[in-house]
C-alpha cells in the first residue's frame, strides 16, 4: 500500500512513468494497471482477484467410471463425467497414467525377475534389491 501511495504521489507531482519505474522499481505496466483501477473504483486499494466458480464434477462418479473403464481417452472420460477438463479431475483424484502390462503381471514393473537359466545361482531376485 505504501508503494502505491508513493507511485500516485509522484504521478500527481508530474513525474514520468519511466522515472517512477527506475526509482521505485515498479514496472510501467503495473503503474498503468493501478491507474486503470483507480479510475474505475476511485481507490488505490489492492485489486481483489475474481475467484473461479467451483467445479461441478461428482468425483465419486468420476472415480467409478475411470476404475471401470481404464482405457478410455481423456475426451471420453470428460464426456462421461460432464467436463471438458478431465485431466484436472484425474490429477485431483490422484490417478496416474501408468498401465500395468499383462506381461509384467499385477505388480507391474517391480516384480520378481525370473532367471533365464534356472540352474544359475543368482542371488539377485528382485530389481528393487
Amino acid at each position: 500500500m505504501d508503494l502505491r501511495q508513493r507511485v500516485f504521489s509522484l504521478l500527481s507531482q508530474g513525474e514520468s512513468k519511466l522515472f517512477i519505474e527506475r526509482t521505485l522499481d515498479v514496472s510501467t505496466k503495473t503503474i498503468l494497471k493501478w491507474q486503470k483501477h483507480y479510475k474505475k473504483t476511485g481507490s488505490i486499494d489492492k485489486i481483489v482477484p475474481i475467484t473461479t466458480r467451483p467445479r461441478k464434477v461428482d468425483y465419486k462418479k468420476a472415480r467409478k467410471f475411470i476404475e471401470k473403464n481404464p482405457d478410455k481417452t481423456l475426451k471420453e472420460i470428460g464426456d462421461a463425467i460432464g467436463t471438458k477438463d478431465a485431466l484436472y479431475v484425474i490429477k485431483k483424484l490422484g490417478i496416474t497414467y501408468k498401465k500395468t502390462l499383462p506381461v509384467r503381471g499385477e505388480k507391474g514393473r517391480f516384480e520378481r525377475r525370473l532367471s533365464k537359466n534356472p540352474e544359475s545361482g543368482s542371488k539377485r531376485k528382485s530389481c528393487l534389491s
